[in-house]
């Protein structure tokens, strides 16, 4: 069973078939892999725009993956973008958000046998 994801609704999506899961698993470990570590430099350079797009792609995805809690935690990133808050005010939100999302991608790799570079 996994602790920081769930996949019944990719199954669902994809009449319970795993290759389909898998196909898309990959795609989504990729993504937020690639775009965690971009939301960091544009908080840190309060470039607002740039975080809203990585944040558009990667929200739909926790979300489809059953990641609550980082769900809420994009719901924080998305009114700092909305109110141009400080980099202080959203650190700690980001590295909750990092550790949840790096903890459900590690699960993923081992639990379905992904290797990303």
């Amino acid at each position: 069973m996994a602790l920081f994801y769930d996949v019944r609704a990719l199954y669902d999506k994809h009449s319970n078939k795993e290759e389909h899961v898998v196909e898309e698993l990959i795609v989504y470990v990729e993504q937020m892999s690639k775009r965690l570590d971009k939301m960091k430099k544009h908080i840190d350079a309060k470039n607002y725009e740039k975080l809203q797009k990585h944040v558009t792609i990667l929200q739909p995805i926790v979300e489809i993956l059953g990641m609550d809690q980082a769900s809420e935690e994009f719901n924080g990133v998305q009114e700092w973008i909305a109110q141009k808050g400080k980099t202080k005010e959203i650190k700690e939100v980001y590295k909750s958000l990092r550790k949840h999302l790096r903890s459900a991608v590690k699960e993923i790799k081992k639990d379905y046998q992904i290797t990303v570079e």
